[in-house]
This record gives C-alpha cells, structure tokens and sequence, in this order.
C-alpha cells in the first residue's frame, strides 16, 4: 500500500513534484522517504508503506535497464507467489521477495493481458522511455485508487485528488455534485472536479503523444450472465466457494509486518477474524462501539473473542459534533462525506495505527457479493427506481433544497438494466456502485493514519464464483440473505452470531440532528457565505431542519449530506 503522484508533458518543477508527493505522504511509513524519478519529460514520486519485503530494494519508482520502463504500483497482488514461479520457469530472475517486482516482470512478459492475471487491489502507473508513452491501470473492482488529469499538453495522475493542487488549483465541477451526494460515487468517470477524472475499476488508460485511449479488461456485467448448472449445482457451487474464500483469506493474511482486523460483531468481520487465527495466532481485533444500546454490537464482539480466545481492543465514539474531525475527514477524502460511520472507522483506525499495526482485514464487500442487503430481494421497474434503491438519499430528493444540475444517466448503466432484467439488475448495481463508497471509506480511512487494509470478500476468482449465480440460488429462493455465507459459516461462528439481526454500523444521526448541538450545524447553513452560494434553496432547508428537529419526519440522511456539502466547499474556498 503506496501512494504516487506523476506528470508527462511539461515538465514539472522539482518543487511542485515534491509538494504533491507531500499532500500524500500520509499513504506511506513516517520513517520512509519519498523516491523520485524524473527525465525532461516525465516525472514521479512514490511514497511506500513497506508490507512486504521491507527491504529498500524494494523501493520504487521500480527500474530495470533491461527492461526500460519504469513503474509505479500500490496495493497488493496475492498471488504473486504463483506469478513468480511461473515467471521463472520462463527466465526471469528476481532480487526482490515481495510482489512489486513479480508485477514488473510480469508487464514485460506479457504486457497488458498481465492485468488478467492479477489476483488483487492494484493501482498502477508505467511508463516507456522509449516511446515516451503512458499506462494506468487500476483493479478489477476499484479497491486502490487512481485520478487523472489532461491540461495543456499534459497528463497528471495521482493516488488522492488532493497532489493536483500542487500543478494546478482545484475548482468544483457542479454538474456531478448531486450525482456524488446520492450514491457516494459518480456514475461514470467525472469527478466533483474540474478536469479530474478516476480511472474506472478494471480500466487501462494509454497515453502517447497528446491522445488517451482506455479500454477495459475485465466485464463485470457480463460475469453476472448465468452459466450452464446441473440439479446439484448448489451444493457443489457452495463447496468451492467455501474452498476460495478459505483461499482469499489465506492470501490477503500474508505479509512481513503483523496485521490485526476489524470486528463490528456482524457476520462479515466476525468470519474473517475467525478464519485469519489459523494463519495468525496472535491476532488482535479492533472494534468500535455507540453509546446507544440499539446500536451496541459489544456483545457479539465479545461472543466471537470468547470463542477464539483473541484480544480485542475497542472503544466508544460519541464525538459526531467534533466538526475539526469532520474537516479533517473531509481533507483525507478529497470530497464531502458520504456515510456518518466514516468518523467512527477513522476512530477505529487511529486506535489501530497507536498499537504500531500497518494492515488490517476488514469485512467490506461481502454483502455486495453474497447478497446481504435488503434492496437485493427487489426487481425495480426502471432503471431509474433501482439507482433510488442504492442511493443515500435519491437525487429527487435533494433537487427540493439543491439548486444544482443533475447529469443523465450513462448510456451504460440503462443497457446494463436491459440486459440484465429486473432479477439481478440490483446485484450489478451493488458491486459497480454502492461498493465503492465503501472501498474508498477504507482506502482513506486507512491511509489517513498509514495503514493498508486488504478486503478479502473482494477477490476477483470468489466473486466470478458467485456473480453467476442466480438471486434465488444465493437468497435461498428469496427467503433468507447471505444464504450461502451463513451455511459456511456454520462451521467457524455460533449460529446465535450467523443469524442475528443485521445492524449495519450506523451512527444514531437522527438524534444527533435533533440535539440542541446540532444549532452549530444550522447556522452554518444559513451563514451568509452560505446563502450567497445560490444553491441552497432555503426557505425549503428552514422548513425541513424544523420537521427534524420536532420529530415528524426523519431528515438526518440529507441534513448529513448538505453540511458536509457546504464544509467541503469552504474548505475549497468555493
């Protein structure tokens, strides 16, 4: 887990190089220097948070002479092992033990179809010096981060929105404002940014002489296309899925530094720390609780480090009106927050980092892929009422307090919603789009305090395991969610933890907005910097704050959206 920041065209000053390197130094270890490359055309810096292979000759900007490329690469590839003796059954020889050099390797032999090969969480950045031509490639399902920019003449790519500040200043980009507030992401490449783009999961962007093109390498709508199964398809479906996750977990346990996990006292979080002993004894688990006891999940936090015999280190987060907090999470994101529990997860993750832990296993993904929400049981009719379904707060919604544009649907998603049918349209939806609200919380959350935490229900061979399968095949004909992650559950967790109530880490923001310290927040909005914006539509705000507040209607979702909104943009200066 790394960050980098790099520029071809113009070149870039020594100064404005390290500056952005800098902005990001946070995705790196404190007492590990930046590495910089630079020729008169292109330049880089890398900052590296050592996991594996804690050697410096493991450091990159990664060279070889031989090979004349050079590369930039954060994340993981956990089967670099396999990769590697393949590799050297074709003759390549290694100095390095850990993944950064397999991946190098690996690009020189088989050039982009490698990308195909990757078991893993991969943002990563090559460039020829030969023909002076530019690759950025990013994961199968966008877990590692990756921005772009093309600005006169010049290309700039960046793990964090916030390294650009450095080449050019940062304007907000209105258009996809209400698109990010609704689902926590924009619905194709934009960002809430002029000239930034995200390269999207499973993407490779080319470079040369003045012309991008991008393709992709992996099709997430069309794993969802069913294959030919027989009449024990589920039993034997059931078996190997056991068998890859057992192998996910394995694989994302392995690394030269001790890791600990995450533990809400859900299924999700609750398995993986279960399954992570067998590949560390002396694991530790990390847990956050509210101080509302509907919310309180300490009990079964307590069921499963019983049962394991594992230390668990928590704490209570009851600081939501802390607002330097909410700055500082903002900063850290580079965009107004888009779920509460991020101030709690931050919490978590210092509590983490000041116990000396660099990685951590967390249990995000599993509800995309295992069907653990209850908007997976609907068939919407349009394309349309099925994003609803996704959204925080939908977009017609908003339109009532916002005075902001509101960009078509892509073209993408309404052939995505014709193909798919009404059945499986909400599985897609959960993985392209709600899933990366949350990949990006624990990206951000992570890094912000150094720390790399690996997702192992995202893994690319158990979710093609999965996607085929049908919702009543993973539901239990619609009667029960995560069906087949509860049957194999049964094997390492209580049933009492399996089938409890789900919860969902949710802060109490209903009452937080109805709380006399909430005030704070209202004046904000009506503040005259606030108002001489032109966008909020006020007297409709005013009336909504005092619905809240009297408890007739709960508005906590879009009061949270709008102040993180109206903080994001002063924090811009906008």
């Amino acid at each position: 887990m790394c960050g980098f920041v790099g520029v071809l065209g113009e070149k870039a000053t020594q100064d404005q190089l390290q500056e952005a390197v800098k902005s990001i130094a946070h995705r790196g270890s404190k007492q590990l220097l930046p590495y910089f490359y630079q020729t008169s055309s292109f330049a880089c810096g890398f900052v590296r948070l050592d996991i594996c292979d804690l050697h410096s000759r493991a450091n990159q900007p990664f060279y070889r002479k031989e090979c004349n490329f050079v590369m930039c690469f954060n994340g993981e590839i956990y089967n670099y092992l396999e990769l590697r003796e393949k590799l050297i059954l074709l003759g390549y020889s290694f100095t390095t033990s850990g993944d950064t050099e397999v991946l190098y390797y690996a690009y020189h032999h088989y050039g982009i179809e490698c990308f195909k090969l990757l078991r893993g969480m991969f943002a990563v950045a090559i460039y020829h010096l030969d023909d002076k031509s530019l690759i950025l490639a990013r994961d199968h399902f966008g877990i590692k981060p990756l921005y772009y920019a093309y600005i006169n003449n010049t290309l700039y790519f960046a793990s964090e929105i916030k390294a650009f500040a450095s080449f050019f200043p940062l304007r907000v980009k209105s258009e996809y404002i209400m698109e990010f507030l609704s689902y926590g992401c924009t619905l194709d490449t934009h960002t809430p940014y002029q000239h930034i783009y995200e390269l999207q999961a499973s993407r490779i962007l080319y470079f040369r002489d003045g012309q991008i093109k991008k393709q992709k390498y992996f099709n997430l709508l069309q794993s969802f296309q069913p294959r030919e199964i027989d009449s024990h398809s589920i039993q034997l479906d059931t078996e190997s899925i056991k068998t890859t996750l057992l192998e996910s977990i394995a694989l994302h346990s392995h690394a030269d530094v001790p890791f600990a996990s995450q533990l809400s006292g859900g299924l999700d979080s609750s398995l993986v720390s279960a399954l992570a002993t067998k590949h560390n004894s002396s694991l530790q688990v990390f847990s956050i609780n509210l101080p509302m006891q509907s919310l309180d999940e300490s009990y079964f936090q307590n069921i499963i480090t019983k049962e394991l015999g594992i230390q668990k280190h928590s704490l209570i987060y009851d600081d939501f009106f802390n607002l330097q907090q909410w700055q500082d999470s903002i900063f850290y994101e580079d965009l107004p927050l888009h779920h509460p529990n991020i101030l709690a997860s931050n919490a978590l993750n210092a509590l983490a980092h000041s116990f000396g832990f660099k990685m951590l296993l967390s249990g995000d993904g599993s509800d995309e892929i295992f069907c653990g929400y209850s908007w997976h049981f609907n068939q919407p009719p349009s394309i349309e009422s099925a994003l609803d379904l996704i959204s925080y707060v939908p977009i017609h919604t908003l339109a009532h307090v916002l005075y902001l544009p509101t960009p078509n649907i892509p073209h993408t998603l309404i052939q995505a919603y014709n193909q798919l049918g009404k059945e499986k349209i909400m599985g897609f939806l959960g993985q392209n789009i709600y899933l990366q609200k949350w990949l990006r919380r624990q990206d951000r959350s992570g890094m912000q305090h150094s720390i790399e935490i690996r997702v192992p229900f995202v893994d690319i061979p158990l979710i093609s395991l999965l996607n085929p399968l049908s919702i009543s095949n993973k539901t239990q004909n619609f009667t029960q969610s995560k069906a087949i992650l509860k049957q194999i559950a049964q094997d390492y967790l209580p049933k009492e933890l399996i089938y409890q109530s789900k919860i969902g880490f949710p802060l109490p923001i209903r009452e937080y907005f109805m709380d006399a310290k909430a005030q704070n927040l209202y004046d904000m909005l009506f503040s005259h910097k606030s108002i001489s914006r032109g966008i909020y539509n006020t007297k409709h705000l005013h009336t909504i704050i005092q619905t809240h507040k009297n408890g007739i209607k709960d508005y906590s979702r879009l009061l949270w959206l709008i102040c993180n909104l109206e903080i994001w943009l002063q924090m811009l200066g906008e």
